[in-house]
C-alpha cells in the first residue's frame, strides 16, 4: 500500500479521509498551528517524561548521520492516537532533529510533530522517520529552501505586490545558485553574502 506524505497545509480532515478511503493509502502528515487541538494532543502525549504508557507505541529511536561538514541526529517518539477526532488516525509522532558541526558544537534544533493512519505494526518509528526524512528531501529542493534558508515565513511583508516581488527575487537567487552548481543553498548563501564582490560577480554586475 502506498504512503502519501504532506506538509501541514494538507493536514485536514478531508485530506486524511480522501487518502484513507478514496485512495486506499496510508498518510503521514505534519502537524502545525493550523491544527491546534491535534498539535496540543501530540505535544502532551509525546512530551519527555509523560506518564502515558498505555498510549505509548514506542519510547524512542535515534539515528545519526555524518556528512557535509556536520553531524545530524534525529530522535523519534510515537504514541497511539487513541480518542483523537481525526479520520483513521492511528499514531502521533515527534521528531527532534539536532544539527552540530564536526566538533560537536550545536548549530540548530528542530522539533516536528505528525500524525499517520498507519498502525505501529505497519509503520514503526524507523519507517516513520524514513518517510519524514524523504519528505524533507523533496521540500529541500522547493519551498523548504525559501522558508528555512531565506526565512520566507518570517517575512513581515504582507501588503500589495511586495510578497510576490520578494518571492520572485528569492527564486531568482536560488535558481542562479543551482545554475552555478551549488547543491547546498544555505552554504551558497553564506559564501556569497559574506563577500559582496562574489555576489556582484554572481549576477555579472
Amino acid at each position: 500500500m502506498a504512503v502519501i506524505t504532506a506538509d501541514a497545509l494538507y493536514t485536514a480532515r478531508e485530506s486524511a479521509r480522501q487518502i484513507s478511503e478514496d485512495f486506499g493509502c496510508y498518510y503521514v502528515l505534519v502537524l502545525k498551528d493550523n491544527q491546534p487541538s491535534l498539535l496540543a494532543a501530540a505535544r502532551a502525549r509525546l512530551a519527555p517524561g509523560t506518564d502515558a504508557d498505555h498510549e505509548r507505541a514506542d519510547t524512542g529511536r535515534t539515528e545519526a548521520d555524518r556528512g557535509h561538514g556536520r553531524i545530524e541526529s534525529r530522535t523519534i517518539r510515537t504514541a497511539l492516537a487513541i480518542g483523537l477526532d481525526f479520520p483513521h488516525a492511528a499514531q502521533l509522532f515527534r521528531i527532534v532533529r539536532h544539527v552540530a558541526d564536526l566538533d560537536g558544537h550545536g548549530i540548530s534544533k528542530e522539533v516536528a510533530y505528525g500524525i499517520t493512519n498507519a498502525p505501529p505494526d505497519v509503520a514503526g518509528p524507523a519507517h516513520l522517520s524514513t518517510y519524514v526524512r524523504q519528505h524533507w528531501g523533496v521540500e529541500n529542493s522547493e519551498h523548504y529552501v525559501r522558508d528555512r534558508t531565506f526565512h520566507e515565513d518570517d517575512c513581515q511583508a504582507r501588503t500589495g505586490q511586495l510578497p510576490h516581488v520578494l518571492a520572485t527575487l528569492r527564486n531568482l537567487v536560488i535558481s542562479t545558485f543551482r545554475q552555478r552548481g551549488h547543491v547546498n543553498i544555505a552554504h551558497a548563501r553564506r559564501h556569497y553574502t559574506h563577500v559582496p564582490q562574489r555576489l556582484l560577480a554572481l549576477f555579472t554586475l
